[in-house]
């Protein structure tokens, strides 16, 4: 499996592919082979092959007891879910940091399986969106917590914000997110920190605070070694001071500013 990684992380693609299919013959358990799908995940994303990925993740994870196919039509029900029912204010949505971490290998690789399936998820379409989205969730609130339960309690908040118009419960998840991914060494605080000022905060507060907050993650991701998410902070920061009135001008220094500092 390194030699594998290795592969793929040099973007040699075909041969990383080729090495999975071995790994998958002579894999000697179930964790196994769902660490070997993880890969080939990576592997199908990297390449833009997003149709035959998703089936590809399906399965691994129905043999862990996680049918995708039961969330069909979730856009119509998402917030009639019975895990959502009991998640009424909130405190209730607070309390939620004090669950146990999941112990088990199996579920804690089907997070992450999820995880890295989510953004191919979004290219699909809204449904399938949804669909990994509120399984991502529901795996957290019914097994524990890992590193990436933080990530499903985000993903949830923007999905509260942006689709159902549910502000206050929106803010609450991303709190959430944030406290789950602090007792996990804030492995994704970049992420977190990003979607909650870019697609929660402003609902809440006045965006001037969305826009302080984009542009103290910007400079935090660059120290965290996480450039993707400084350009994206970045990116929000401009957009927002724009509609929040400042000159165009002072944006397209800000811009520039912005640009120096990341590349």
């Amino acid at each position: 499996l390194r030699l594998a990684t290795a592969m793929y992380l040099t973007q040699k693609y075909p041969d990383a592919w080729q090495q999975c299919l071995q790994l998958t013959t002579d894999a000697a358990s179930s964790l196994a082979q769902m660490q070997v799908v993880r890969l080939q995940i990576l592997i199908l994303y990297a390449q833009h092959e997003f149709a035959p990925a998703y089936p590809l993740a399906s399965q691994a994870l129905h043999n862990v007891g996680i049918d995708l196919t039961q969330y069909a039509g979730i856009a119509g029900r998402y917030l009639q879910l019975e895990p959502l029912q009991r998640l009424t204010d909130h405190h209730a949505i607070a309390r939620l940091i004090d669950r146990q971490e999941v112990l088990s290998a199996h579920q804690q690789l089907a997070m992450e399986i999820l995880t890295v399936l989510l953004t191919i998820a979004y290219m699909l379409s809204p449904e399938h969106y949804l669909m990994v989205s509120y399984a991502m969730l529901e795996l957290a609130l019914r097994h524990g917590h890992s590193a990436a339960a933080s990530k499903a309690y985000s993903t949830h908040a923007m999905n509260l914000a942006g689709a159902f118009g549910d502000f206050k419960q929106a803010m609450a998840f991303a709190d959430l997110a944030l406290a789950v991914n602090q007792k996990f060494a804030g492995r994704f605080a970049p992420e977190l920190h990003f979607q909650r000022a870019a697609a929660v905060l402003h609902w809440n507060v006045p965006l001037s605070q969305s826009i302080d907050a984009l542009e103290q993650n910007t400079f935090q991701a660059l120290e965290l070694g996480n450039p993707e998410y400084a350009v994206h902070s970045a990116l929000f920061h401009s957009f927002y001071s724009l509609l929040a009135g400042t000159p165009l001008s002072d944006v397209a220094a800000l811009m520039t500013r912005h640009r120096r500092l990341i590349a």
